[in-house]
């Protein structure tokens, strides 16, 4: 059963979110690299190709199929998870497995147990991972600012990288998702739920664990207002009840902090989302009970 309760809901989400990236989209290209343009064109052109494909498979309306929105988004969200150096051909395998594996193989919008975009970003994470682990900037390949900070803050390396631009484009992302909130297109409880997840696990970690990143910039990196406000707000993956909400926006936040502190990846967001996902509907049976209330 589709655990999309409305469509002129879903409609609006899905339709404000690439209007609410513009901002962060422009910061991006002017601050570090025009590639970020050239990569989300890619990404959503193949995004659309592929549902148009799939519905055609399946004798289904392809009008129909790109009318709700989800295969443009899915595309969107890529583009700002993949590094913008990364060749095209391996966005294009990144957005196909996510229109394909991560959607469609469930049925469709509503059916899907996992986030598509993470689903795809994962798959060229895992198949590709050195290529995924470098960003090009000023023409020059460098490690994500996160591994980057990480590195820098164990080995009591001095940075030197211009990271002002990167908490830039993190308010971008930070003030795209209020205003989704205030609009009632993002679920406020899960973006914050999750940010205090981040908060909590990291400020344990900082005091407890030696070479950890800070609170700070655990929460300012923009992985995590970024997966707070549109990755795990995604109305057909998260949990549906009120307490279910708090514990699986946490849940992704103290799992994201685990992964980045002992993993073998330098984030560990798309991990902790699809675990979380996995979850759902062990939270909404079992939670559904104490969230009457809230209703």
């Amino acid at each position: 059963m589709s655990r999309i309760h409305s469509t002129a809901t879903t409609g609006q989400w899905m339709m404000h979110v690439p209007f609410s990236l513009l901002p962060a989209a422009v910061l991006m290209g002017v601050l570090y690299s025009p590639h970020i343009w050239r990569l989300l064109a890619c990404c959503v052109v193949t995004a659309l190709i592929s549902e148009a494909l799939m519905m055609y498979w399946r004798k289904r309306s392809i009008k129909a199929a790109w009318s709700d929105g989800s295969a443009l988004v899915t595309g969107v969200l890529l583009g700002f998870c993949l590094p913008w150096s990364v060749p095209s051909w391996l966005a294009i395998i990144a957005t196909v497995s996510a229109i394909w594996l991560g959607k469609q193989l469930y049925g469709g919008l509503g059916h899907n147990p996992f986030n598509p975009a993470m689903v795809g970003y994962l798959v060229v994470l895992v198949s590709f991972p050195e290529t995924m682990s470098q960003w090009l900037v000023d023409g020059v390949s460098q490690a994500t600012p996160l591994t980057a900070h990480q590195v820098a803050t164990q080995g009591n390396i001095p940075l030197n990288s211009d990271f002002g631009a990167w908490w830039a484009i993190s308010l971008a992302y930070l003030l795209g998702g209020l205003w989704l909130v205030y609009r009632g297109i993002a679920d406020g409880i899960l973006a914050l739920a999750t940010l205090l997840g981040i908060g909590i696990t990291s400020c344990l970690v900082w005091w407890l664990a030696d070479f950890s990143l800070s609170p700070w910039w655990q929460i300012t990196a923009w992985s995590s207002l970024f997966g707070a406000f549109y990755i795990t707000t995604d109305p057909v993956t998260a949990s549906t009840t009120y307490w279910g909400r708090w514990i699986y926006g946490l849940g992704i936040g103290v799992m994201t902090v685990l992964i980045r502190q002992w993993g073998s990846h330098a984030d560990g967001l798309a991990f902790a989302v699809l675990l979380m996902n996995s979850l759902v509907p062990w939270l909404d049976h079992f939670t559904a009970r104490w969230s009457r209330q809230h209703v």
